[in-house]
């Protein structure tokens, strides 16, 4: 006779079972959460593109339209969100969406018209040409007006002077017809586009930028955001991504005002625009990009104090104006706190904001 084998059954406990179970409930709810949230922000990104553009290279990082929607050039950051704990994590340079439902008028009248009706256009039509318009910010009576420009607030404009003016030996076509040219180009496209970017951050590596021909940057946490000239950072905003799809630029005053009148139509934010003491850096110390989560207004950091901020708005006064009050400022609290400083010069609190549009 031959042996008998005993089979031994292995068996699994009660709790080997419900721990199995438990992870793949675990892993299931993770999964379906993973979808979910896919499928959540892809619609959400399909909303955001329906109304406005995002350049090819750029990822929606987080916001709305209303309150500033933030894109960067890395993918990474793509629906990170706008929280502040996730802001020195983020790894591209940021821009965030200013709306312009109307850029261009044919005439004051309609400026004003469209002004009553909460708008913020930016220019009006002359001929072939475009100048821009101005706007004023009564900080007593909390409201704000468009305005005519001025030669002390002109806008494009060529800065007079042999010493601190333009200069075809700085820039060529600086004193013919090259700021005409771009500010009508800008003007039709964000007409076109409904819209323009800024830099979410002042700008940084200004020193590299200018000496090593490295590109500057917009992100948190930088610190070489000041002491170089304007026609210095004219140039190194202009070369940002050299792209024919997209334009880069240091932004114009009418663009500043336009993101001013954005801001003053949001209820949350709007008085701000007027008294802007607690909401930036004038603490009498330059400090980093982003450095304190209470100086944000609608995912745009840094707009008050910290460094005044070039335009392309010129005065005759001899030279380009700069706005936002910088670490110094000790008087005026506003987003509107303008200075005139000599374009060929170098200023410790004086740096600049990119904007960017397509084309």
């Amino acid at each position: 006779m031959g042996k008998k084998v005993n089979k031994k059954k292995r068996k699994i406990s009660k709790i080997s079972i419900i721990l199995i179970t438990f992870v793949w409930v675990v892993v299931m709810i993770f999964t379906l959460i993973l979808v979910a949230n896919s499928i959540s922000n892809s619609n959400k990104l399909k909303g955001i593109k329906s109304k406005i553009k995002i350049p090819d290279g750029f990822y929606y990082v987080g916001g709305e339209i209303d309150s500033g929607v933030v894109i960067s050039d890395n993918k990474k950051d793509e629906f990170k969100g706008t929280e502040y704990k996730y802001l020195s994590k983020l790894k591209g340079n940021q821009f965030v969406w200013i709306p312009v439902e109307k850029a261009v008028v044919e005439s004051f009248e309609d400026a004003e018209k469209l002004v009553d009706e909460g708008k913020n256009p930016i220019a009006i039509k002359e001929g072939e040409n475009y100048k821009a318009l101005s706007y004023v910010f009564d900080s007593h009576q909390i409201k704000y007006l468009v305005v005519n420009q001025s030669e002390y607030n002109a806008e494009p404009y060529i800065v007079k002077g042999s010493i601190y003016g333009d200069s075809e030996d700085y820039i060529e076509g600086s004193t013919g017809d090259l700021y005409q040219k771009s500010f009508n180009k800008m003007v039709e496209q964000v007409e076109k586009n409904k819209g323009f970017y800024i830099s979410r951050f002042e700008i940084g590596n200004l020193n590299k930028a200018v000496k090593d021909n490295e590109k500057v940057v917009s992100k948190a946490e930088k610190e070489d955001i000041t002491y170089q000239s304007w026609i210095d950072l004219y140039k190194v905003l202009k070369r940002m991504y050299d792209r024919n799809d997209i334009t880069t630029e240091m932004i114009w005053g009418c663009q500043w005002d336009a993101v001013l009148v954005w801001f003053a139509r949001n209820p949350k934010v709007y008085t701000n625009v007027y008294n802007s003491n607690n909401i930036g850096n004038y603490y009498n110390k330059l400090e980093k990009t982003g450095s304190n989560s209470n100086y944000c207004i609608n995912n745009i950091y840094d707009m008050a104090g910290n460094a005044f901020e070039w335009t392309q708005r010129g005065s005759v006064i001899g030279g380009r104006k700069a706005y936002g009050g910088c670490y110094k400022t000790n008087d005026v609290y506003s987003l509107e706190k303008t200075e005139v400083y000599g374009i060929t010069y170098l200023w410790h609190e004086v740096g600049t904001r990119m904007t960017m549009y397509v084309n």
